[in-house]
């Protein structure tokens, strides 16, 4: 991770347009041209007010994030979902970064994420653990994971 990285955590609100623009173009770029999976990205997530978007800028420059969210079956436990970096950012452990934001921001409380299947070893690295069968999702394999809280 650069020594200039800034780790910027807001509501939909506070990110303005070009924090909204930014965010959506990262994850087009990711999910929808890198990963060839054409589908809808928006949704009504990003704008709800229990949702927190996590950013990590390098000189103003968006290079990774994730959302949370309450899991919309247990409202007590988080969901971490659109986790993403840029691919010329990769390997400097922005992911992790934010992972550890999110974990250290809410320590007790229950997570869950579906991981792309080939992260579930990473995720596993943060104490995420397999909770169901896998399940293709617009084309890529994906595992549901959860993060128990401490002492559940």
């Amino acid at each position: 991770m650069s020594s200039d990285t800034t780790l910027v955590i807001t509501d939909f609100p506070s990110l303005g347009p070009d924090g909204v623009y930014d965010i959506l173009a990262l994850r087009s770029a990711v999910f929808v041209v890198e990963q060839q999976c054409p589908y809808f990205d928006m949704d009504d997530v990003d704008r709800e007010s229990t949702t927190l978007h996590y950013r990590a800028l390098q000189q103003g420059t968006l290079v990774a994030y994730l959302r949370t969210f309450p899991h919309p079956e247990d409202a007590s436990a988080l969901h971490i979902g659109r986790v993403c970096t840029d691919a010329a950012h990769r390997h400097e452990r922005l992911a992790t970064l934010l992972m550890n934001a999110v974990l250290g921001r809410d320590p007790g409380r229950t997570m869950h994420l579906n991981a792309q299947a080939y992260l579930e070893e990473w995720y596993g690295s943060f104490g995420f653990v397999r909770s169901g069968e896998p399940f293709d999702e617009i084309g890529i394999l994906h595992v549901p994971m959860v993060r128990a809280a401490p002492g559940q």
